[in-house]
């Protein structure tokens, strides 16, 4: 959770909502848990690296939509055309379009969607010439203050950290060795 004199902003990643057991795990309440942490914590924005599992449904997030705004990327776990559908309670966009900056209470958030892949076989792979490219494409059009990656690698920092603003940089997994050639 982060939080300033203007604005709170929470942060999540990989609820992996699942009626079955998720890695052993059961996710089949996390909803829950997010609408009690919600309205225990009071955020004025969510911002998520997607992950929210294939099985999350409209009304599943419809309780949260009605309170805060919500800004997402989504991962491999996610019903593209859900995440991609959902609006907050002004009428704007959930899903943050690779390459778009999006104002919300004066920050600025970017981001990334999907997993980085040597070969696109799903709907969520990029390759890394193609991350590469929406990196470049932030770069061009200005500061961000949030930027949102499912995966990072690591040769890319550099370039990112010259896009912020300020110092938010929040991302799921950071994968320090990973090293997609061919």
């Amino acid at each position: 959770m982060v939080s300033c004199d203007r604005i709170k902003i929470m942060m999540i990643s990989d609820v992996h909502y699942s009626t079955r057991p998720f890695h052993g795990q059961d996710q089949s309440r996390v909803f829950e848990w997010l609408y009690a942490t919600i309205e225990r914590e009071k955020p004025s924005l969510l911002i998520s690296t997607g992950d929210f599992g294939e099985e999350a449904t409209l009304e599943m997030s419809q309780p949260i939509l009605e309170k805060i705004k919500l800004s997402t990327i989504y991962g491999n776990h996610d019903d593209l055309k859900l995440i991609k559908s959902l609006k907050n309670y002004d009428g704007s966009d959930c899903w943050l379009q690779d390459g778009i900056i999006r104002e919300l209470d004066d920050i600025s958030i970017g981001g990334i969607s999907g997993n980085i892949v040597e070969r696109k076989r799903k709907p969520y792979h990029k390759t890394i010439d193609e991350v590469k490219e929406i990196i470049y494409r932030y770069a061009q059009s200005g500061k961000v203050d949030i930027f949102l990656v499912t995966q990072l690698v690591t040769d890319q920092l550099p370039i990112l950290r010259g896009l912020m603003l300020r110092e938010f940089l929040f991302f799921s997994r950071f994968h320090q060795n990973l090293q997609i050639r061919r």
